[in-house]
């Protein structure tokens, strides 16, 4: 039983860790980049990904304070795959015993022992974002 399965159009994929989802998202290369590089890489994806919307992005470091649900919020891979999420660019389910992204929600509603993390995006970026 895969730990991650992603829906988007027609496609199906499944993970069985985070990292899986990273390098098929954020390319297999990822995490050999060094910190500067896996930066700009999230930075450059995310330039592509906001060519149709006007949806503002806002760098972590710069925005601390203020919590802001209609924009893409970058910092990380982490943050990057939440924002997607937000948007609903794909659809990500998570088993119950993961404890992946599940860990950031309170009360999270399981179907045939998977949450759509989707619904709870916005919760989850409010938790990481605080350790950060």
């Amino acid at each position: 039983m895969a730990k991650l399965i992603v829906f988007e159009e027609e496609y199906k994929y499944e993970f069985n860790s985070i990292e899986e989802l990273v390098k098929k998202i954020m390319g297999e290369d990822y995490y050999n980049l060094n910190n500067t590089q896996k930066q700009n890489k999230v930075k450059f994806l995310t330039r592509l990904n906001m060519i149709n919307n006007k949806l503002p992005t806002i760098v972590y470091n710069e925005y601390k304070n203020n919590f802001e649900e209609n924009a893409y919020i970058i910092n990380d891979e982490i943050t990057y795959i939440l924002s997607l999420l937000r948007l609903n660019k794909f659809s990500l389910f998570e088993e119950k015993d993961a404890n992946i992204f599940a860990k950031y929600i309170e009360n999270a509603t399981y179907e045939n022992n998977y949450v759509l993390i989707n619904n709870y995006a916005n919760e989850i970026m409010k938790k990481y974002l605080k350790i950060l």
